[in-house]
């Protein structure tokens, strides 16, 4: 019985592929990772980066008991997805298959497992081992954060172990002990690989000094800061167990440090959070 599932199963898997096969022009090409791909259509002007952020319609489907199931289709939601182009935010089916698109262009994929969400499979609708369609429009790019310009004589300061480069002191009054603060943020590693960034969000980062979800770096130098003041916060290698426990984003092996280019947009006194 066992193998008849599996018989039917692969059967199943091929119509599909089939069918995917069928539409457009072309035949697909099979990048060395298991990957299939095949533009339907293709764009105009730059390719992504990684760090770039991506506004795309995609749908994805899968097989479920040797039924086709569409676990996503963002035209139904008559809104673009908007998503970071990161490898550790990503499944790696679609930063593979990102590769080479264009604004304008359409793309069919065809991801194995191993490039999707594997052995566990994801939720309740895509179960282990699972091979996923997509076919995805770019509608845009914009283009990552790149670092700020550093002048040679911004003043530098330390507290607590951390480095701060003052290059806007800004104006006003410094935020104490939890007040509601909005900032704008890009995360570094040591290198200048960018690894997060507040432009992937729908807003600006809030939260008030002192909460322990957010970097402890963040927790010592925002308070030095003024409304619309740009520091630089560079956190050395020994204060990154701490620092990567926080919530955001962007964790990998930074053994040489890290840093944060921050600017307060603003304070909120008496704020109360929902």
């Amino acid at each position: 019985m066992r193998k008849y599932h599996h018989q039917i199963r692969r059967v199943a898997v091929a119509l599909i592929a089939a069918i995917f096969c069928a539409c457009g022009p072309g035949s697909y090409h099979k990048d060395e990772s298991g990957l299939q791909w095949r533009d339907e259509q293709i764009g105009e002007g730059a390719e992504p980066q990684i760090g770039d952020v991506l506004k795309l319609h995609y749908t994805g489907k899968t097989l479920v008991g040797g039924q086709e199931v569409e676990f996503f289709d963002s035209h139904k939601r008559k809104t673009p997805v908007t998503l970071p182009y990161l490898e550790d935010r990503l499944i790696k089916g679609f930063v593979i298959g990102l590769k080479g698109m264009r604004p304008g262009g359409k793309r069919s994929l065809i991801v194995p497992p191993e490039l999707g969400y594997g052995k566990d499979g994801a939720g309740q609708v895509i179960p282990p081992d699972a091979t996923l369609y997509f076919v995805m429009e770019l509608i845009e790019i914009k283009k990552a954060a790149s670092a700020w310009e550093i002048d040679p004589k911004a003043p530098v300061g330390r507290s607590q172990g951390y480095e701060y480069i003052v290059l806007d002191p800004g104006e006003g009054t410094s935020p104490g002990p939890g007040e509601y603060v909005m900032v704008k943020y890009h995360k570094y590693s040591a290198d200048g690989r960018l690894l997060d960034t507040s432009d992937y969000y729908a807003s600006p980062y809030e939260f008030h000094v002192g909460q322990p979800e957010v970097p402890p770096s963040w927790n010592v130098v925002v308070p030095l800061m003024k409304p619309r003041a740009r520091y630089r916060i560079v956190v050395p290698p020994a204060k990154l167990p701490a620092e990567e426990q926080a919530g955001l984003p962007g964790k990998a092996p930074l053994v040489q440090g890290i840093y944060y280019d921050l600017e307060l947009l603003g304070v909120e006194q008496n704020h109360l959070h929902e």
